[in-house]
């Protein structure tokens, strides 16, 4: 059975993805509204997607989603007026708030029930609510079912006596659901549609003095005319609301004459609302002088090229995937018109079959570049965590940190956001909790009370680099030193550097906290992040230095699925491999290098004045020996590491499709995949990577 509301799902879908990311982009607004509590832009910015949320809960029966942001928006709203300041108690709860909405959002999209326990609701909706209760000048009105406020008022007269005042109170912030009819005249009419034109007003900013003075004159003449006691408490309220922001630097925006909007609909329901051609005479209008209408030009029709559409992303990934293997057919395109030009082809005909294989290539080049795009979204979502969690941190370890991010803005493969997730969580947390010191610390070894963290993301040619650095303490060496010896990984006396503590982060249970807390300490982590993060071809890097801090890399492809680049072909023996153009710095023939064979320290060649590193290719890629006097010296670069590699032919460039292969590419391999060539023939690719750690280990 579904739990999705009996509305159009499509809708729901597209209301929930939306929702999630406006609520995603103001967590960190709130840590930043706690450092700066008096910036009303901020304020703003975490009311807005908070109201737009609440606005539409309603309509997809998402009740729950709508009365913890109703309440969220009261709080936000007490903010915005300066009747309650922000702290950190108030942050947290608002952001416990952030948290359910979110929850219960994703769970809604996963046709999973809202709450686990209704118990958690509950309470969430007592603290929120309790928190409004305590300002003394709130009077929000909270819209409930008549049938609900009926069901309460029979409560309430069964009461006993000492019990109703309470209840009494609480039925007075309540109000029934559904069209309120009251007597209204045409001049009551006329004054409330003049109101309602200056309340819907387009404009973003708020009204200026002449347009509040007619604001309020219309306003007061409806209290004059008003006949009961509802109206006379809206329009009371609504010029309370009206004042507090008037006299506020918020003044009367846009989202402050929604609030009064909301109001006025108590009044008399928009559909007994009478349009009138021009203003009624009866009543006396005071001489207001309105600004000057405005120059500019019409706004002109709506681009819709901005318009989006719902796309599973199992179809871009099939599609992706077609578009991979048309990259191999040019290869076997290219392939056929070679064999047709040795078998005798006119030049005329070959020219033309040129002519066409280079538009061909050209057009499903632009083609795949397109398509990987549609898969490519901001890494801002993953960054925006990072302040939320270092604040949580700071808060359990009484430490000062100061957060920065980069690279908000870059586009990254969608499927990294879930990847990156708790690899990012745990080096975050780690960085907060390990690497930086307490403000005593840090003020005893000379540094700011406040620690830095920096989280970065970086799109390199072929890869996406996630970069978490601190200027805490660096690795604590001689406690990965003693967990290492007390698990049995090394000997009390063996040599314990760089290299074997780096290598101890990763192994399962090891911890050198003092003691377990909700934060760590339990020794779990990043292994599995380790494990998530070479499944996906990827590699983390850790650099350290004692007393300066640490840094963590994550460096990924930058496609999870088909990757296409040019590669360099050449050959060894009867197989064929690919190099990644980028690691190829020149070949050159064997004849023009001097080798040098060295006992036991393996080959160097002599080449325009340098010595370098020559490597074993039977050794590296398993393939029959090749003869001193043959074939090509190619000079490799593969990150640190520059190496001559001794090949049979080099066959020149080719587009490549790389598909991962699973026998090989796994456990840090020499390998990043298998390349289709023009005969149908597959290559292995190796990878930088992998060139880079075999050459460190060899």
């Amino acid at each position: 059975m579904s739990l999705i509301p009996e509305v159009n799902k499509e809708l729901l879908l597209d209301f929930i993805d939306e929702s999630l990311e406006s609520l995603s982009g103001i967590e960190s607004l709130f840590v930043k509204l706690e450092t700066h509590p008096d910036d009303l832009k901020i304020v703003d910015s975490i009311f807005r997607p908070v109201h737009s949320v609440k606005g539409n809960a309603a309509y997809f029966g998402l009740m729950r989603v709508k009365d913890i942001s109703h309440r969220m928006e009261s709080l936000l709203d007490l903010v915005r007026q300066g009747r309650r300041r922000i702290d950190h108690p108030l942050c947290n709860l608002l952001l416990k708030g952030l948290d359910a909405l979110r929850t219960i959002l994703a769970k809604v999209r996963d046709e999973q029930k809202e709450f686990e326990d209704e118990d958690d609701f509950i309470l969430l909706l007592v603290s929120l609510e309790s928190e409004v209760e305590s300002n003394p000048q709130t009077q929000n009105l909270f819209t409930v079912s008549r049938e609900v406020y009926s069901q309460f008022e029979t409560f309430l007269a069964k009461l006993p006596s000492d019990h109703k005042p309470a209840g009494q109170s609480i039925l007075a912030r309540l109000k029934p659901d559904g069209p309120t009819t009251l007597p209204v005249s045409p001049l009551d009419k006329n004054l409330l549609h003049q109101l309602d034109v200056l309340l819907r007003s387009s404009s973003q900013k708020k009204l200026n003095p002449n347009q509040e003075a007619q604001f309020f004159f219309y306003l007061e003449e409806l209290s004059k005319s008003a006949a009961d006691p509802t109206s006379n408490s809206v329009l009371t309220e609504m010029i309370e609301i009206a004042k507090t922001f008037a006299n506020s630097p918020v003044g009367l925006d846009p989202l402050a004459r929604e609030m009064i909007l909301e109001k006025s609909h108590l009044l008399v329901a928009p559909a007994r609302v009478e349009i009138f051609d021009s203003p009624s005479t009866n009543f006396p209008i005071p001489d207001i002088v309105l600004p000057e209408p405005s120059q500019e030009q019409p706004a002109a029709k709506k681009d819709n090229s901005s318009r989006t559409m719902r796309i599973a992303e199992e179809s871009v990934d099939r599609f992706l995937e077609q578009v991979g293997e048309l990259m191999g057919l040019e290869e076997q395109f290219r392939y056929l018109g070679k064999r047709m030009v040795e078998s005798g082809l006119a030049e005329e005909f070959a020219s033309d079959l040129r002519q066409a294989m280079e538009l061909f290539g050209h057009l499903s080049s632009h083609l795949s570049s397109g398509v990987m795009d549609l898969r490519r979204t901001e890494a801002r979502p993953l960054l925006q965590k990072v302040p939320r969690l270092s604040r949580d941190v700071a808060g359990k370890t009484a430490k000062k940190i100061e957060v920065r991010t980069a690279g908000e803005d870059v586009r990254i493969d969608k499927s990294y956001l879930e990847l990156l997730d708790a690899p990012l969580m745990h080096m975050v947390r780690n960085a907060c909790d390990h690497g930086l010191e307490t403000p005593q610390e840090r003020l005893s070894a000379g540094k700011p009370q406040q620690g830095v963290l920096e989280v970065a993301i970086v799109e390199l040619e072929e890869s996406l680099v996630l970069r978490v650095s601190d200027d805490g303490r660096g690795l604590n060496m001689e406690g990965l030193r003693r967990k290492a010896v007390e698990l049995g990984l090394v000997r009390a006396e063996a040599p314990f550097g760089e290299v074997e503590a780096i290598a101890m982060l990763f192994r399962s249970g090891v911890s050198t906290a003092k003691e377990v807390t909700d934060i760590s300490g339990r020794g779990v982590g990043m292994d599995v992040v380790k494990r998530e993060i070479e499944g996906a071809g990827g590699r983390i890097e850790v650099k350290t230095t004692q007393g300066k801090g640490s840094i963590f890399q994550v460096v990924l492809p930058r496609s999870i699925t088909t990757r296409i680049s040019d590669g360099f072909l050449f050959r060894c023996g009867g197989e064929r491999f690919v190099l990644p153009m980028r690691t190829v710095v020149e070949t050159f023939p064997v004849t023009s290098a001097k080798i040098s064979r060295i006992a036991g320290a393996g080959s160097t060649i002599y080449f325009r004045n340098e010595i370098l590193r020559m490597v074993d290719t039977s050794s590296l890629l398993q393939t029959p020996p090749i003869k001193e006097s043959e074939g090509v010296f190619v000079r490799i670069r593969a990150k640190d590491q520059t190496f001559v590699l001794q090949v049979d032919e080099a066959l020149g460039v080719q587009r490549t499709v790389i598909k991962p292969v699973e026998e090989f590419c796994r456990g840090g391999g020499i390998f990043a995949g298998a390349a289709m060539l023009g005969d149908g023939k597959l290559a292995m690719v190796l990878g930088e990577d992998g060139l880079a750690d075999w050459l460190r280990g060899g």
